[in-house]
């Protein structure tokens, strides 16, 4: 399932020493019967359909990685550039785990392009100098922010000479495709199983503002014409349930949100933001979803120095990870602190993420995986709320027996 996004506020440079060899290994033999596992080095961005492959970043060299169980964490090579750049996309990874997009530096070093890996083919990118259609110029680079689960469509961004960029698509057996947008900026972050639906954030023509927006037979469609900037990330399998953000006027608070497929169009949910999350400054993220929508899993920013992840679920609504994990009688290694959950597997039982192991100065940024099925205990199933009470549910579903 697709991933994120890691926002700027959350990327934090600094030096890193090496990890010791049991976490650069990954896991041991006794991995699956763990709770909580730091696995690696890095960001991890995202995580295969059962949730067996995670992707990410590594801090040293910016260079995608791959990590099994069986593999550990393998680094992909071409470097997706140098620690400054923040802006860059995010790795992905097919439902099967056997193909990877990521932006990677050109053969020359010059600029950043969008990429498949395969374990076969290695790196593959689209022909260079590509003209957009329409756009009537050529792009300067091209950056990959999502992949369709069957590992044939990349979608993201090209970076056009006069610095605009367009949401576009790639198919390895074509050239980039441009989607069209309603303003003079855009970006793909995510599309479903067979590349039908894309998601991702059209400014608006009279703001500049960025809003939540889907491309499929309709061509663009904006989920929301929002006041502050949002963005639409992550979108179900089947293309029917969509995540991301959108912006809550009364709160002056940008929201983790939710949008269904219905018979009257995209119709929003908002999920909230976690308790003490500043007006203005804060906010929340919905980053990826299970496959029926059930569970969410995201990050919340309290204030500009402040974020953890979130888990959303029928029974409780927006939760704290630390407080999830406790719940549910994991824990994490002491000092780590979890800073943004970014993916879950189909079914809801692993998720990803990543987040800093304070134990260290500077603090060591580290990816997990979170193995539900191994929790030490499972809590009571419980009745959903009326509607209109605090927790959210967008399905209406009355209670989970």
């Amino acid at each position: 399932m697709k991933i994120q996004r890691i926002h700027d506020s959350l990327v934090r440079v600094t030096s890193r020493p090496l990890l010791p060899f049991i976490l650069l290994i990954g896991a041991g033999s006794g991995f699956a019967a763990e709770p909580f596992t730091i696995i690696c080095d890095g960001e991890a961005t995202d995580i295969s359909a059962d949730g067996s492959v995670v992707v990410g970043i590594a801090a040293e060299s910016r260079e995608t990685w791959r990590w099994t169980e069986k593999s550990g964490r393998v680094l992909l090579g071409r470097s997706s550039g140098t620690a400054n750049e923040t802006d860059w996309g995010t790795p992905d990874v097919s439902d099967d785990g056997r193909v990877v997009s990521a932006t990677i530096l050109s053969n020359d070093s010059s600029s950043g392009t969008l990429a498949q890996w395969t374990e076969k083919g290695g790196w593959m990118t689209p022909p260079v100098n590509t003209r957009i259609p329409e756009a009537g110029q050529k792009e300067h680079q091209s950056l990959a922010w999502g992949l369709s689960g069957d590992g044939s469509t990349l979608v993201g961004q090209v970076r056009l000479s006069d610095n605009n960029t367009l949401a576009a698509y790639w198919k390895t057996d074509g050239e980039l495709v441009r989607l069209g947008e309603s303003g003079p900026n855009s970006r793909a972050n995510d599309t479903n199983a067979d590349g039908s639906v894309i998601v991702g954030w059209s400014e608006s023509p009279n703001t500049g503002i960025w809003q939540p927006t889907v491309w499929d037979e309709r061509g663009p469609v904006v989920l929301a014409s929002t006041k502050a900037f949002c963005e639409a990330t992550a979108v179900s399998p089947t293309g029917v349930i969509i995540v991301g953000q959108s912006y809550d006027e009364s709160r002056d608070l940008r929201v983790a949100a939710l949008w269904l497929n219905s018979d009257f169009g995209w119709v929003q949910e908002s999920l909230g933001a976690l308790p003490g999350t500043f007006a203005g400054y804060g906010q929340a993220t919905a980053l990826d979803l299970s496959d029926d929508g059930h569970i969410i899993v995201g990050f919340n920013s309290f204030n500009p120095n402040r974020s953890t992840g979130f888990i959303w679920t029928l029974e409780d609504g927006l939760v704290d990870v630390h407080e999830y994990l406790t719940d549910h009688g994991a824990r994490t290694p002491e000092g780590f602190r979890i800073n943004s959950v970014t993916g879950i597997s189909d079914d809801g039982m692993y998720m990803t993420g990543f987040g800093e192991d304070t134990t260290f100065w500077p603090h060591q940024t580290r990816s997990f995986l979170i193995n539900v099925k191994a929790f030490p205990k499972e809590k009571p199933r419980q009745k959903i709320l009326p509607a209109g009470t605090d927790i959210s549910n967008p399905f209406k579903t009355k209670d989970l027996e």
